[in-house]
């Protein structure tokens, strides 16, 4: 009876460990879902190669930049496909000098980035009977000569800053730029609720014709569909001026787009290591697809399969050179799609 008690509590005992295993070998890659579209995309691109070529799990956590960071930071989330690390200087530096993450190269190099006006307002819109209010606007030193073009509805004696949603920290660097320009004595900074709110706030000033300013940011859909300009800063960018002790009075740098893995996790996963490391686009890939999803108003996975399907001779680069069961798998997978 013992040696049956014990023989059925081996069993027991190797089916959990087994379980274990199986359950160990289960968690998914978790791709760090932040608030606009590109990255958003990205994600799921990447996402789709990792479950139907890799045969992987995957899951998108939502987060705003700072919690995002520190999630990547502990390991709670994998994998920061599109890292505008510029825009959080201070947990870029710390992240690497203490070894939490690792820099696996460029996704797209030199996206514009800083405050937008609808270019009618510089050049007119003869289609549309829009005459040129502000030729001579091409800096940000000049808007405090412009206030009352952007008036604030709600506090009149001002214009009105559309900023970055208070959850991004770009949103705080543009508050310091307001200030070291000294444009906080004709402008109220007011921030949306979010990066949909950002973009429905210029669609709706520009399909009416009226002026804006706003922070937004390259590739997206938004650039790609309306004409907008952006507004260069007199001083060129400088590392040693882009702080917050000197207000960031500068130009906005042109970032990198990173990629960038939890160490940990890239340590215990040497295969997406090589995938992501190989993942490169470029700006007009980018506002190509980004302008494809929101003209046909697909969904974020019907644009990731749109961009497989239509640029395959990129994607298959990203796929290391043994690894051809991968993009047989990705392709079988693509053409079951509908």
């Amino acid at each position: 009876m013992k040696k049956v008690l014990s023989c059925v509590l081996l069993g027991v005992f190797t089916i959990a460990l087994m379980a274990g295993v199986v359950l160990a070998a289960e968690e998914p890659v978790v791709f760090l879902d932040l608030s606009w579209d590109s990255i958003q995309l990205h994600n799921r691109i990447a996402g789709y190669i990792v479950e139907k070529g890799y045969g992987k799990k995957v899951d998108y956590v939502f987060s705003e930049t700072i919690p995002g960071m520190l999630g990547l930071e502990r390991g709670d989330i994998d994998v920061y496909i599109e890292g505008w690390v510029e825009n959080t200087p201070e947990w870029w530096e710390k992240a690497q000098k203490e070894g939490y993450v690792v820099n696996l190269g460029v996704n797209y190099s030199n996206p514009p980035q800083g405050w937008y006006v609808p270019t009618y307002m510089i050049k007119g819109d003869p289609e549309r009977g829009i005459q040129p209010v502000a030729p001579d606007l091409e800096y940000v030193e000049d808007l405090g000569r412009y206030w009352e073009f952007f008036k604030d509805p709600e506090i009149p004696d001002k214009g009105r800053f559309t900023n970055a949603p208070l959850g991004w920290n770009i949103s705080s660097i543009n508050r310091e730029k307001i200030k070291s320009l000294g444009l906080d004595e004709y402008y109220a900074v007011f921030e949306p609720g979010s990066g949909t709110a950002l973009k429905a706030e210029a669609v709706a000033s520009y399909e009416k014709g009226e002026p804006i300013l706003f922070y937004y940011w390259e590739p997206t859909a938004l650039m790609g569909l309306y004409d907008f300009t952006r507004l260069k800063q007199k001083i060129p960018h400088s590392p040693e001026l882009w702080v917050e002790e000197n207000g960031y009075n500068c130009d906005f740098p042109a970032p990198v787009v990173l990629k960038v893995l939890n160490r940990e996790f890239a340590d215990e996963n040497p295969w997406i290591v090589e995938f992501v490391k190989r993942y490169e686009t470029t700006l007009d890939m980018n506002n190509a697809m980004l302008a494809e999803m929101s003209v046909k108003g697909l969904s974020l996975e019907e644009a990731a399969v749109w961009f497989l399907k239509n640029y395959s001779d990129a994607w298959r680069k990203w796929i290391p050179e043994d690894r051809q069961d991968v993009i047989d798998n990705v392709e079988k997978a693509l053409s079951e799609e509908k």
